[in-house]
């Protein structure tokens, strides 16, 4: 075992010892200064409910946020925390002071099989968002990942996304990437997250960028040492357990020893570069009240990453980008929910514009009363809600009447009155599409749309599976159709009125959504 790898492990060993020893210290602590939801919604919980059967609480999966976990679980206390929320104080209150939220920030979803060895090779930038960095590699050919490459297998995609900015890349741009197993981590059923690293380098041994890991290979993703320096116990308690948290401060040895706290932040000097660091360095222990298959949410994980990433950007090696891609642009969606009614009921009538309602990260909601309606709830009376990328529908009169249409969940549309223009319009749906859903679609939205396979972009998830996954693009129109590419924005025209249309797109579900220019 390496010395920074024997280093995680005493760290580990020693978050969990402390809790029979209370707190201690071996040096002082350098602190710095009710409704039916839109196809979205259903869909990240259905992904949650897949991913553990019959768990209680949802801890992260294959590389997931902590902050994205506990926002799929309705149950758990502290559901609904974002990741601006997650992100640890730059120094502050002490380590047994607030350790609202969880680390890593930074997740990673891998598009290929789960498991494998780790990768250690070149990798290609294919997407770079204020969100979301996506990197394409190829385990089958390391030596040279995909350049466009005819009659190559597809390479593997690793998503890395965070609510906190991430550095932008050059598309084509060339990195180093680590990945401490080449796919998702498998899942264990009824147990933790599995240890998970990534780690994107300007080069082979090169400066790291951008890092994570919960249980992290520390030789992969820092160059430094930690040790503990302080540990400190508190009560703990959640809706499974009660008990106590162990929390602990890491001693980061870069160029100058740091010391870092459980939910914070602060800069590390490695190599002249400066680095934040965030840590979460906790050890739950407790009797449990109910949920014999819970899991507490704890241990050691690290966010890195350069504090001014631009000069190593700007150094990396140009190249082509990727043959079958996903497109570069920020997706916008229109979502709603049905407040009110079961979860089986369609509507295609008049609504009225009532008030808003509670905006979300980056849309703002408006919602209507319609008529006709048989509540399910008494006290809840039948409200339609849209939301719109901000800025994007103007907030209409109290009174206004316009034209819903809600063909289950999935389709969606608001009208002008009397069935007129379309103003806005969503869609969630399995591709390709089947008779069925295509007829309903046509009848929403006024024009034929069909979903077809762009290109071969992964290896399947199931090993066992020749057949690679496919890039999806969906075609608006009968005649010089419209077309919008994955994770793409273009302008398609119904009934002689231009549109601005985003879809997105994983496995073979897919989501577009309309907004009236």
């Amino acid at each position: 075992m390496s010395n920074a790898a024997r280093q995680w492990s005493l760290v580990r060993v020693a978050v969990a010892a402390a809790a029979l020893a209370g707190c201690g210290s071996s040096k002082p602590i350098e602190f710095a200064d009710g409704h039916v939801g839109d196809g979205q919604d259903i869909a990240d919980a259905a992904v949650a409910e897949t991913d553990d059967a019959g768990r209680d609480v949802a801890v992260p999966e294959d590389g997931d946020t902590a902050a994205e976990a506990s926002a799929n679980d309705a149950s758990k206390d502290t559901a609904g925390e974002t990741a601006e929320d997650t992100g640890g104080s730059e120094g502050g209150g002490g380590i047994c002071g607030n350790h609202a939220g969880y680390l890593p920030i930074l997740g990673v979803d891998t598009i290929g099989p789960s498991g494998g060895a780790s990768y250690d090779g070149p990798a290609i930038v294919e997407r770079s968002t204020k969100t979301e960095l996506v990197i394409a590699f190829s385990p089958a050919a390391m030596a040279a990942p995909q350049d466009g490459g005819a009659g190559t297998p597809p390479p593997m995609h690793a998503v890395l996304n965070a609510n906190a900015p991430m550095p932008g890349f050059p598309l084509g741009a060339r990195v180093w990437l680590y990945k401490s197993t080449a796919g998702n981590p498998p899942s264990a059923p009824f147990s933790g997250p599995q240890p998970w690293t990534i780690a994107v380098r300007d080069s082979e041994g090169g400066h790291l960028i951008i890092g994570a890991g919960k249980e992290p290979d520390g030789t992969a993703l820092i160059p430094f040492g930690l040790s503990t320096a302080a540990t400190c116990t508190s009560p703990y308690s959640d809706h499974c357990v009660n008990g106590s948290a162990v929390y602990s401060s890491l001693d980061v040895h870069g160029d100058m020893d740091v010391t870092i706290a459980d939910a914070e932040t602060r800069t590390v000097r490695v190599g002249g570069l400066d680095y934040d660091v965030m840590v979460m360095a906790r050890d739950i222990a407790g009797t449990r009240n109910q949920c014999a298959d819970y899991s507490p949410y704890d241990g050691v994980a690290m966010d890195v990453r350069a504090k001014d990433p631009s000069a190593l950007i700007a150094a990396l090696p140009a190249g082509v980008p990727i043959a079958c891609a996903r497109g570069n642009d920020i997706i916008e969606e229109v979502g709603h929910s049905f407040y009110g009614v079961s979860t089986s009921t369609s509507y295609d009538g008049k609504a009225f514009y009532t008030k808003r309602g509670t905006p979300r990260p980056s849309s703002e909601c408006f919602q209507f009363s319609v008529v006709g309606v048989t509540a399910a709830v008494p006290t809840v009376t039948p409200t339609i809600e849209f939301c719109a990328p901000i800025g994007r529908f103007p907030e209409p009169a109290v009174g206004q009447e316009f034209w819903a249409t809600l063909s289950s969940f999935d389709i969606i549309a608001l009208r002008d009155p009397n069935r007129g223009p379309l103003l806005l319009a969503s869609v969630y749906a399995a591709a390709p599409f089947d008779a069925s859903t295509s007829a309903r679609i046509a009848e929403v939205l006024g024009v034929p749309v069909e979903a077809r396979a762009a290109c071969a972009y992964a290896p399947s998830h199931d090993p066992n599976d020749a057949k690679p996954l496919s890039l999806w693009e969906v075609a608006v129109g009968a005649t010089a159709p419209g077309i919008i590419k994955t994770d793409g924005h273009s302008v398609v025209a119904i009934a002689g009125k231009n549109y601005d249309a985003w879809m997105s797109a994983s496995a073979s579900q897919l989501s577009f959504s309309l907004v009236a220019k």
